[in-house]
């Protein structure tokens, strides 16, 4: 047999038949879920860091993807040391815009020719 319960806000006796709602006070007597905002938040972390780092994965992949196939390319082809025979030599200085704005750094390049082609190369690092 069960015992009789009691309202715990109004301390009406409640019998052994237990109602959702307490009839005199209203209060429910439903049971609480133990979600809190502190578990729910760490839900949506956990959630968000699971996609984060899928997406960092699949992008990782994919670099990784492009530049063996670069390496590939390359794979056995011959190679050989000719020179560069200079011809010009361009440098441009750090300019700054209104507050520092449109400011671009120093450029050194040189202009010069490899096997009958004008070509450039960069000279700053």
């Amino acid at each position: 047999m069960q015992s009789p319960t009691k309202c715990p806000s109004c301390g009406l006796e409640l019998g052994s038949y237990v109602e959702t709602h307490c009839p005199q006070c209203g209060v429910s007597l439903a049971p609480k879920l133990p979600m809190t905002v502190g578990i729910r938040l760490l839900d949506v972390l956990i959630s968000l860091c699971g996609i984060l780092f899928f997406f960092a994965s699949a992008w990782s992949l994919g670099s990784y993807h492009d530049s063996s196939s670069l390496t590939e390319l390359y794979a056995g082809a011959p190679y050989h040391a000719t020179t560069f025979r200079v011809i010009s030599v361009q440098y441009t200085p750090y300019t700054a815009g209104i507050d520092g704005a449109a400011s671009t750094g120093p450029s050194a390049y040189a202009i010069g020719i490899v096997e009958g082609q004008k070509e450039t190369m960069d000279l700053l690092p």
